[in-house]
């Protein structure tokens, strides 16, 4: 397990899955290091970390979490070859268990990466389930040095790189904000993007609906400005549980402490009155206030189509705690196998969160929550058990209402959900009535959504959306040879072994 970024691409030097590039003996300008991370991106399918870069305090580090079995070894995870021969052809770490991302890296799943990506999503859902205390240290690292007023400069440590020509500027798109609710006091950790704007100010896109939008709300409505911090360059747990939908009561410090196994390290902040992680590189201390809204975008997304100019909060910089030598994470915007990655975190944990929320609203019908291979989570197969066809029906209307989802089918226990070929295979035997189709001309969506268009009676995205039903009409048995129900697993396991030798 890694306490912090620097041991693990440590260990990715020492495993020559890092390449290291010294910026001082090449002849790259500046302007040449967003096309540099593309291609270590998808040429060369590895990490990279970039020293001496003018004008800059910091290294920058590059794709680290960009392929399955990275992810899972920052964690901690390395399939043994029992857990290979377990897991490996199970379905739930197949393309259709990747939280509907990954694209870039799902068709080369071996059955390495299926046992890794089945035991990941596990280790992390279990994550959110147990609070655990934080460990406030007096010093750490990041607190060695430190910069305030005129003297701290955002472009001196995040390196201002346009990561693709639809982006309307640079973007700090790896920093961990954290924030406390003025009200109930309870923290949140969270990525967001931000847009550089000049050495002292960020544009910050909070998410509506969101625990840090939720704090900027409950800061104006006691007209006060909302302390905030970034951590860059945080240990993989704090970054995994900061994508991770994390219910209030546990808390994302929580998360992070059981996916590394003990709690989380956590030190104060010079100028403002919150804890951070103490495992960050470096820390952006500052403001939000609630009050103040400015143009922020474009920026290109997951979706790899850019999203237009909002107006957003504006994070104000006070002070910057830092290492020595600090490293600067970036993430690529648009459809880059890190970006892609951190997603696919955020939506396991968004569908067992909505798997909840309709066992709630639904009476425990709901065996499964997956999304759709490649779909950028648009697509959703819930997955029930004793529902009747036209019950099916009122599911489906309940979660097009959710904010991204575009396209839901809903099969019984017969279909596994990860499964694509199997839910294409239920779509064609079970739907084909009309009224198996619902169609909504005008819903609400998010404005990631490429297709969707403002409305400005409700400040809404809407979009149109569909529901596949594709639960039987009637009982269904699928097709077995003759006296299979008799045969036993271990009798065929003695018969093969036996042929085998």
């Amino acid at each position: 397990m890694y306490r912090s970024i620097r041991d693990y691409i440590n260990k990715l030097k020492k495993d020559y899955d890092c390449e290291v590039i010294d910026f001082s003996s090449t002849k790259l300008r500046l302007t040449d290091l967003s096309a540099l991370l593309y291609y270590i991106d998808t040429e060369c399918s590895r990490a990279v970390l970039i020293h001496s870069i003018s004008g800059a305090y910091t290294q920058v580090a590059g794709n680290i979490y960009g392929s399955i079995k990275r992810l899972c070894a920052s964690v901690g995870i390395n399939p043994s070859k029992a857990e290979i021969q377990e897991l490996g052809r199970n379905a739930e770490g197949s393309p259709g268990g990747m939280g509907g991302f990954g694209s870039n890296a799902a068709y080369a799943l071996d059955e390495v990466d299926r046992a890794g990506v089945i035991m990941l999503k596990r280790k992390l859902i279990e994550s959110v389930k147990i609070s655990r205390s934080v460990n406030i240290l007096h010093e750490a690292p990041c607190t060695e040095n430190f910069l305030g007023g005129s003297k701290a400069k955002l472009t001196e440590f995040c390196v201002p790189i346009q990561y693709c020509s639809g982006d309307g500027g640079a973007f700090l798109t790896s920093g961990v904000i954290v924030t406390r609710s003025p009200i109930s006091g309870i923290m949140n950790y969270a990525i967001r993007r931000h847009q550089i704007c000049n050495d002292q100010e960020l544009r910050a896109l909070i998410a509506p609906g969101s625990d840090t939008a939720k704090h900027v709300k409950e800061a104006a409505a006691l007209g006060q400005k909302l302390e905030a911090a970034i951590a860059v360059g945080v240990s993989p747990a704090v970054m995994f549980a900061a994508c991770m939908f994390v219910p209030e009561h546990i808390g994302e410090t929580s998360a992070a402490g059981n996916i590394q196994g003990q709690s989380l390290d956590v030190v104060a902040c010079k100028t403002i009155d919150l804890h951070v992680p103490a495992c960050a590189e470096f820390v952006l201390e500052g403001y939000i206030d609630p009050c103040e809204l400015k143009d922020e975008g474009p920026m290109v997304e997951y979706s790899g189509c850019s999203t237009g100019i909002r107006k957003t909060n504006v994070f104000h910089l006070t002070g910057i705690m830092y290492r020595n030598d600090p490293i600067y994470p970036t993430l690529r915007s648009g459809r880059s196998s890190e970006h892609e990655m951190m997603q696919m975190i955020c939506y396991w944990s968004k569908a067992h969160m909505l798997r909840d929320r309709l066992n709630r609203v639904f009476s425990g019908v709901v065996s499964e929550v997956a999304f759709g291979a490649g779909s950028c989570a648009s697509q959703i197969i819930i997955q029930v058990k004793n529902v009747g066809k036209r019950d099916g029906d009122h599911i489906l209307e309940w979660i097009l209402n959710q904010s991204l989802t575009k396209v839901a089918i809903i099969v019984d226990e017969s279909v596994c959900p990860f499964n694509q070929e199997e839910v294409a295979w239920a779509t064609f035997l079970f739907a084909g009535s009309p009224g198996d189709f619902l169609k909504f001309n005008s819903i609400s969506t998010t404005p990631v959504d490429p297709t969707s268009r403002f409305c400005r009676e409700t400040g809404h995205h809407h979009v149109c959306k569909v529901g596949i039903n594709a639960i039987p009409a009637q009982k269904f048995t699928k097709q077995v040879p003759p006296g299979w129900s008799k045969i036993k697993k271990q009798e065929f396991e003695q018969l093969i072994s036996g042929i085998c030798r």
